[in-house]
């Protein structure tokens, strides 16, 4: 990446290392394509995956997204390294293959982008993940941007130092990333150093923890065999940290300078360089001598490097399930809630989850999570489950009498007060195509939390099939299917119309006029699929005269926003919803093409019959009703 490249059009490149992620790769990616811009690139950096991660990414047809293929397998920082030089946006967002961009995240991060001073080089916000509290930790309740010496004594008071990185094109100019399979600390020193960090408040991504081969997954011998793998290179890395930057370290961080001499240690003893450790260990700080735990692991690392990976890996394990435990405590406060009570009453009575979660208007996800809470509270197992029965444990037999008590003591308080308890929160997953979900749902969910605040919907984001098959199987609540809802299982309730359009670019048109049917074959048709489900309603509807249209080439790129992006630049002609192309012919850009033709296909929001939460489906298919897709 040239940094002194002219100002591109681009506002954001997403760069993405993925390695043998082809099962979650889409959700990432897919995640950008929603945000309903059209400002940003995507550049998947494949680190030599023994899966099918390049093929899932290229199946997307979307000319957005990037595939580079790396020769070898370098590593994250490696692969990151590779797509900066390749970028062309002014932002270079760090966005992992096990991230997801929230509802609205983009825009939130374009607005600070765009409010950031000159002198700001990494825009950062705060994360949220699926199975734990926001980071950093502690999390940070005011935005502020920080020079050298305030980002320093910031990064001292973390416990957990996870954030979202958004750089400024510049930075890369005289900072990198490291080039072997040390992690990033020398590069975020170097681009602290130089620029101010602005660490806001906002949150803008989901991590999530569900890959196989997340590093702090691994099992602790894969783990050993990676730490003395990278071991070199991780010395390497912590060496330079400490020449560079240890005078700022030990005035404005000295413990964050104790870490890294720490790590020096570490990453010595496991690369086999027992008289560089054992230098840094008798020179380093105080506090370094100080350490019985790190003094057991030099005595380790003395015998032997596997000794000390093999040890290290297993206190990680420990002290990582230790964290997990503590985590839920937190996660479930610290006693337990009228939500959790009523729930464990509810199943003791009908001795079934699913008929809890029926009875209690929620999913039956809800109710696992809450008795697991009110388990991880009480240190004690309340019912035991197997694939037929449930049944309650001595602990939960003898919880009852104290549940109702407690309940019913809050709803006593409640009264006293004169308010009513709030009633339990209803939440319900919605599946619903990429664009629409961009244009039309993902900007209606703000509307609807202020309508009911006491429902909370989740988006699930797949094509038309995807969506009936997760729909029958019990993966998510709801679906808005297209028009050929046939299945006995669902009741589909139906939504207003959405007309379609034909429509070519001006210039593509000056070129090969369309006016008859037999103007066709020499154009190009842009569709998602072979099956054509753009233009085959558009067909249904047209006279008899247009029926026999055959266009000389059919493009088939997977999504509407592909579709409509190779239209504007005079790719071909199609068939794309009236909303989406309203502004596209206000400002001439697109042109309609037989505009008489204006088919309007049929919405449906789609529930199974046998869910009992049929109120909660009516109430939300009515808001959809009262919010049309427009434009």
């Amino acid at each position: 990446m040239s940094p002194d490249a002219p100002p591109s059009a681009l506002r954001f490149s997403f760069i993405i290392p993925a390695y043998n992620r082809a099962g979650m790769i889409l959700r990432a990616v897919r995640s950008v394509l929603a945000s309903g811009r059209d400002d940003y690139e995507v550049i998947v950096i494949d680190d030599r995956s023994t899966d099918d991660t390049v093929a899932v990414v290229e199946s997307l047809g979307d000319p957005r997204v990037r595939v580079l293929r790396q020769p070898v397998n370098r590593g994250v920082c490696a692969a990151r390294n590779a797509g900066i030089d390749v970028a062309r946006g002014r932002w270079l967002v760090m966005l992992d293959s096990d991230f997801e961009l929230l509802p609205g995240g983009l825009d939130r991060l374009a607005a600070r982008c765009d409010a950031a001073p000159d002198d700001v080089g990494n825009v950062a916000t705060v994360c949220r993940w699926d199975n734990g509290p926001d980071t950093p930790i502690p999390t940070p309740t005011t935005s502020a941007v920080l020079d050298l010496p305030a980002y320093l004594r910031f990064i001292s008071t973390l416990t957990v130092s996870e954030w979202f990185n958004c750089y400024r094109r510049e930075v890369f100019a005289t900072a990198r990333f490291p080039g072997g399979r040390a992690y990033e600390a020398s590069f975020h020193l170097a681009a602290a150093g130089r620029w101010r960090f602005w660490m806001c408040t906002d949150r803008v991504v989901l991590i999530h923890t569900d890959a196989d081969n997340r590093i702090t997954a691994s099992a602790p011998r894969a783990l050993a065999r990676r730490q003395l793998r990278d071991a070199a290179d991780g010395a390497g890395d912590a060496d330079s940290v400490v020449r560079a930057w240890a005078p700022q370290l030990r005035q404005h961080a000295p413990s964050v300078l104790t870490h890294y001499e720490s790590k020096q240690v570490m990453q010595h003893l496991l690369a086999g360089h027992r008289l560089e450790a054992l230098d840094t260990f008798l020179r380093g700080s105080p506090s370094l001598r100080r350490s019985p735990r790190l003094a057991a692991f030099v005595a380790l690392g003395l015998i032997g490097p596997e000794a000390l990976a093999y040890a290290q890996s297993y206190v990680s394990d420990l002290l990582r399930r230790r964290r997990a435990r503590a985590d839920t405590l937190r996660g479930a406060a610290l006693s337990p809630t009228v939500d959790q009570l009523r729930t464990f009453l509810t199943i003791a009575e009908t001795l079934s989850f699913r008929s809890a979660a029926r009875s209690l208007v929620v999913a039956p996800a809800v109710v696992s999570e809450r008795v697991r809470q009110l388990e991880a509270v009480l240190g004690a197992p309340l019912f035991r489950r197997t694939t037929r029965s449930v049944a309650l444990t001595p602990q939960g037999q003898a919880l009852i009498p104290y549940a109702r008590r407690a309940v019913e003591a809050m709803l006593d308080c409640a009264h006293a007060a004169g308010e009513r308890l709030p009633a339990p929160r209803s939440e319900l997953t919605l599946g619903v195509e990429a664009e629409a979900a961009a244009r039309w749902i993902a900007p209606l969910l703000s509307r609807w939390a202020r309508l009911r605040p006491d429902l909370t919907v989740h988006l699930h984001v797949a094509d038309h099939d995807a969506l009936h098959a997760s729909l029958v199987r019990q993966q998510i609540d709801a679906a808005v299917l297209g028009p050929a809802v046939r299945d006995p299982r669902l009741l589909a309730v139906p939504l207003v119309g959405l007309s379609w359009r034909m429509v070519a670019a001006p210039s593509l048109l000056h070129r090969h006029a369309l006016r008859v049917a037999d103007d066709a074959a020499s154009l190009t048709l842009l569709d998602r699929s072979a099956a054509l489900p753009c233009l085959r309603p558009w067909l249904d509807a047209a006279p008899a005269r247009l029926r026999e249209v055959r266009f000389g080439r059919v493009l088939h790129l997977g999504s509407l926003a592909a579709i409509e992006r190779v239209a504007l630049e005079g790719g071909g002609a199609t068939v794309l919803p009236s909303p989406m192309v309203a502004r596209h012919l206000e400002t001439g850009a697109l042109k309609a093409v037989f505009a008489a033709v204006q088919p309007s296909t049929a919405q449906h929001f789609a529930a199974r019959l046998d869910d009992p939460r049929r109120p909660l489906h009516e109430a939300l298919s009515a808001l959809l009703r009262e919010s049309p897709w427009t434009g």
